[in-house]
């Protein structure tokens, strides 16, 4: 016998962002449109710390020196945050994509959408 239930499927996904004004100014009213406890916030505490909490269900704060080129105790913690977390992870420039990149290497998994 066939129902019609409907199929709700869980998957978090993490916004990884290398600042927080990017998570705030970009994707504030996209958020509010997707109907999910599982969107997840990353980035650097700063000035938009308050409105962000208030948008997404969870963020995470990213201690990371935005002067560096390359921050590496800051790939050091993504990566340890990549591995105790199941779900995706979206990012939305060039940087945090490259920081991404170098802190899942050797780590077997392929979350990035």
């Amino acid at each position: 016998m066939l129902t019609n239930l409907p199929l709700k499927m869980m998957l978090m996904i993490t916004y990884l962002s290398h600042w927080d004004w990017i998570l705030y100014k970009s994707r504030k009213d996209l958020i509010k449109y997707i109907n999910s406890d599982e969107i997840h916030a990353m980035c650097p505490s700063g000035a938009n710390k308050i409105e962000l909490e208030s948008i997404y269900n969870g963020v995470t704060s990213w201690e990371l020196d935005r002067k560096k080129l390359l921050d590496v105790k800051a790939i050091l913690m993504l990566r340890s945050y990549i591995k105790s977390t199941d779900g995706s992870f979206h990012c939305f420039t060039l940087k945090t994509g490259i920081l991404y990149c170098l802190a899942n290497i050797f780590l077997k998994n392929n979350q990035l959408i």
